[in-house]
């Protein structure tokens, strides 16, 4: 099946319960491994008429270069995944025929180890659905939702962004050369706000935002290092939205090859080795941080009231303090 060049990578994280470890599972995937799914319509239907998802590829070990030293180890395979269309019968309420009635998708499908026993489940595709379809395909007794331990924490961002503020180092050979966007809640879930622009982390929203104290639940980030550059929005959740043509690998003349290599390479690049490094990182500068932060909020909160009060022409009288 041809696959047309995707602008947009979208990838959603699970976690996968693999006993015997991750090298073991991996070897027993092999091309033409299915399974069969059916729904009310085709449930009493051979086989051959019902939803077929199959592996496509067997699971391959992701190389990089010897400067990448800090990758997990992380595997990559392609699976199929049939579905049926919105019309499945004709005027008369006759089945049509399959390749009337059933869509494929190809989806890529990463594995990255986390402990002896556990893994990430990446599954890179833009059509929700297709989550599922993976989950039945590995074996859904062995997929679960990410605990709490596995979120990315609010501060995690609010530690990026005060990085970048203050011009300080993340990662060796890491450039973080811009936040372009950001998903924050207020309160609760339902109040959410999203911003997107060039000059992110100099808006007064921005600051009064983090100033607040209000929960990032994302950031969109400009970045590059030895190995890659890109433009990937990062979610509390793992999942990742890459930038596609802004992304390019930076070693051995890779940015030549083509965009399914470059989107495999680059999605197992920061499931497997920045995202981790990052999070280390921060996990070592957490007790700081939160010592650093406080005073941080402050001086951005007061450049907040000093827009505000500039931009309204608020005189210092007219302003009533209540700090009870």
């Amino acid at each position: 099946m041809v696959q047309s060049q995707k602008r947009v990578v979208r990838a959603k994280a699970q976690k996968i319960k693999i006993p015997r470890g991750l090298t073991e599972f991996v070897n027993q995937i092999h091309v033409g491994t299915e399974a069969v799914y059916s729904d009310q319509i085709v449930k009493n239907l051979p086989n051959v008429e019902r939803y077929v998802y199959k592996w496509e590829s067997v699971f391959q070990l992701v190389d990089f270069p010897t400067s990448a030293n800090r990758l997990k180890k992380c595997y990559w395979a392609k699976a199929s995944v049939e579905y049926p269309r919105n019309k499945r019968t004709d005027s008369d309420g006759k089945l049509l025929e399959r390749d009337r009635r059933v869509n494929i998708n190809d989806v890529t499908v990463l594995l990255v180890e986390d402990t002896d026993i556990e893994s990430y489940l990446i599954v890179v595709s833009s059509y929700k659905p297709d989550v599922g379809r993976i989950d039945y395909l590995v074996g859904s007794e062995k997929v679960h939702e990410l605990e709490m331990e596995d979120l990315i924490p609010s501060d995690f961002f609010v530690w990026l962004y005060y990085s970048y503020n203050r011009h300080e180092e993340v990662l060796p050979d890491l450039n973080l050369n811009n936040i372009v966007g950001f998903t924050g809640i207020i309160a609760d879930d339902t109040n959410q706000i999203v911003g997107s622009s060039i000059n992110i982390p100099d808006l007064i929203i921005t600051k009064a935002f983090v100033s607040n104290g209000y929960d990032l639940k994302s950031l969109r980030l400009d970045l590059s290092d030895t190995v890659l550059t890109t433009i990937s929005a990062l979610n509390e959740d793992r999942s990742l939205v890459m930038d596609l043509p802004r992304t390019e690998l930076n070693f051995d003349g890779q940015s030549e090859r083509d965009w399914f290599y470059k989107m495999v390479r680059a999605t197992s690049y920061i499931y497997a080795g920045l995202l981790p490094a990052l999070l280390e990182q921060y996990s070592q500068k957490q007790q700081a941080f939160v010592t650093e932060n406080k005073s941080f909020s402050k001086e951005i909160g007061i450049e907040v009231v000093q827009a505000i009060v500039k931009h309204n022409q608020i005189k210092s009288s007219e302003i009533n303090f209540n700090l009870g």
